[in-house]
């Protein structure tokens, strides 16, 4: 009998803190389910194994960043296009007339279920938390500039207008906020896992 995705989840908070057996019990639960899903777009066993194995070891070595994680299943379903589509860019063994067909088809299947309605949901409440978490660590004025100019979409010349700071000290700060934020956060996404 299959784990109910409530039990998945108190596994997977387990393997947050180290858990080594839960890991194991997860990785004997799912293992099996996504690598039938990920074999029909690898076309091969060998190929499958390894891409769904450094998944669960991604996901082991990042599970601290990564933290809760309510629907885990749906969580492992996104790394796992994320690594297909990766593994599918990557590969030369696909003609190039085949790899759209097979990137689209994989785009659709997964955008068409409900589960990757709910992941991509819990993918933007995750990226949402880690950006605020990532401005959290910029000087206040860092963090005015940064929301000046990617969340209201202002130039560095309207950025003066508005808050009175000389044009090289808003190019300055938002340089060097920007080099925090590389510095803190090297990865775009939690959720991309190659």
């Amino acid at each position: 009998m299959a784990v109910k995705p409530k039990e998945l989840v108190e596994l997977w908070d387990e393997v947050c803190r180290g858990n080594q057996r839960a890991y194991a019990r997860m990785h004997r639960e799912l293992y099996p389910r996504l690598l039938i899903r990920i074999k029909r777009f690898t076309m091969d066993e060998e190929i499958a194994n390894s891409i769904l194995q450094d998944i669960f070891i991604q996901l082991w070595l990042k599970k601290e960043s990564i933290g809760r994680i309510d629907n885990v299943e749906g969580y492992f379903h996104m790394a796992m296009r994320y690594s297909c589509i990766n593994h599918l860019k990557k590969s030369n063994t696909l003609k190039v007339k085949t790899e759209p067909i097979i990137l689209m088809e994989l785009q659709n299947l997964t955008e068409n279920s409900i589960e990757f309605s709910i992941t991509a949901r819990e993918a933007n409440i995750l990226q949402k938390k880690t950006i605020d978490r990532a401005l959290n660590k910029l000087s206040a004025r860092q963090r005015e500039i940064i929301q000046l100019r990617f969340y209201e979409n202002l130039n560095c010349t309207e950025i003066v207008k508005v808050t009175g700071i000389q044009y090289q000290s808003v190019i300055n700060t938002m340089y060097r906020a920007l080099q925090t934020l590389r510095h803190l956060y090297p990865t775009p996404a939690k959720l991309r896992v190659e």
